[in-house]
């Protein structure tokens, strides 16, 4: 018998595609969907690579999940549970990088007036400053990406739209326990 190799490998040397007993469509679909979530993970860390490049150019103090934490954070106040809904952050994580950006006063941050429990954060002037180059680092990168690969905004909607109901479906996965 052949050697076993696991999903990435086969992705990573196309094992799959050479062996006639991997044939069959539920097993194509089966390397795509793991190669799809392979890409989204190389995708994210790519995001914050070139965030951790375009930050330590200017010599700024945040790491590439803070840059992001307060990109998400926006204009707007919100809570914790609201931002870890929103982003893809752990608890944990989370809150150091939070009481981090708080103590170098990226984000503020108040007790409701509703619930006293909770905590709510908005983005300090100093952290909209760093919002506003996030958001000049994204145009720059769209502008490439429109000139050297042909990628459209119609392209991109229609990704992030496949992507919005795989998120869906995962999620959905987790709650009604699938």
């Amino acid at each position: 018998m052949g050697k076993q190799f696991g999903f990435r490998e086969q992705i990573n040397t196309h094992e799959l595609g050479n062996s006639t007993s991997y044939n069959t469509d539920h097993t194509k679909g089966k390397v795509v969907y793991a190669e799809l979530l392979l890409n989204i993970e190389r995708l994210h860390r790519r995001l914050m690579d070139a965030i951790r490049d375009e930050f330590s150019r200017i010599g700024c103090e945040l790491s590439p999940i803070q840059v992001l934490l307060l990109f998400d954070i926006g204009t707007e106040s919100m809570s914790l549970s609201e931002l870890k809904e929103r982003g893809c952050y752990l608890n944990s994580s989370m809150s150091y990088n939070l009481r981090k950006m708080i103590a170098c006063e990226y984000v503020k941050h108040e007790r409701s007036s509703i619930d006293r429990r909770t905590i709510r954060v908005s983005v300090s002037p100093k952290g909209r400053e760093i919002i506003a180059l996030v958001g000049k680092l994204y145009d720059r990168h769209l502008q490439s990406l429109y000139k050297v690969s042909g990628v459209s905004a119609s392209d991109l909607m229609d990704v992030n739209k496949k992507i919005i109901h795989l998120d869906r479906f995962l999620r959905d996965q987790v709650l009604y326990h699938l």
